[in-house]
C-alpha cells in the first residue's frame, strides 16, 4: 500500500509538473502582452490549487497516521488533468464547458459530490474575458455547466468513501 501511495503521488507531481509547465507557456507570454488578463488568469489558477489542495487534503479521520494516502494523490490527479485540459484550450482562445480536451479526466463513480469547494473557482472562470471562450462566446449559464462538468468528474468524488 505504502509504495502504491509513493506510486500515485509522483503520478501526480508529474501531472503537476505537466500543468505548471502549460500554465507558464500560456502565462508568461501574456504577462508581457495583457497584464491585467494574466493576473485575472493566475488568481483563477490560485483559486483552483486552493479548492482542489482543501478538498483532497480533507481530514478522513484516519487516525492521524500523517499519510495523506491513495485518495489524495489520485484526486490531484484528477484535478491537474483537469485544470490542464483548459489551460491548453485556454491556449487556443477555445475554453469550452465541457472541455473537449479530456486528457483520460475519468467520469465519476457512484460517490458523494464535494464539487463546493470549487464554487469561487467556477465563478471566477465563468468572469474570464470572452477572448479566451470559444467563438468568443462565454457559454450560456456558464456556472451551472461547469458545476455540473465537475460533478461528473471523479475529481469531486469524495475522498473519505473508500468504497
Amino acid at each position: 500500500m505504502i509504495n502504491r501511495d509513493i506510486a500515485v503521488n509522483k503520478w501526480a507531481e508529474c501531472w503537476e509538473h505537466s500543468l505548471n509547465s502549460d500554465l507558464d507557456a500560456r502565462l508568461l507570454p501574456l504577462k508581457k502582452s495583457n497584464e491585467a488578463e494574466f493576473k485575472i488568469e493566475m488568481e483563477l489558477q490560485k483559486t483552483f490549487k486552493s479548492a482542489l489542495i482543501e478538498m483532497c487534503s480533507r481530514n478522513c479521520n484516519s487516525g492521524g497516521s500523517g499519510m495523506k494516502g491513495i485518495s489524495y494523490n489520485f484526486c490531484r490527479v484528477e484535478g491537474y488533468r483537469y485544470r490542464t485540459a483548459q489551460t491548453l484550450e485556454m491556449s487556443k482562445s477555445a475554453l469550452t464547458i465541457p472541455n473537449t480536451e479530456s486528457l483520460g479526466a475519468k467520469k465519476t463513480r457512484d460517490k458523494g459530490k464535494e464539487t463546493k469547494y470549487f464554487k469561487v473557482f467556477i465563478q471566477k472562470l465563468c468572469q474570464l474575458p470572452k477572448n479566451i471562450w470559444k467563438d468568443g462566446t462565454l457559454p450560456e449559464d456558464c456556472e451551472k455547466k461547469a458545476n455540473t462538468e465537475l460533478d461528473s468528474l471523479e475529481l469531486t468524488d469524495d475522498v473519505c468513501d473508500l468504497s
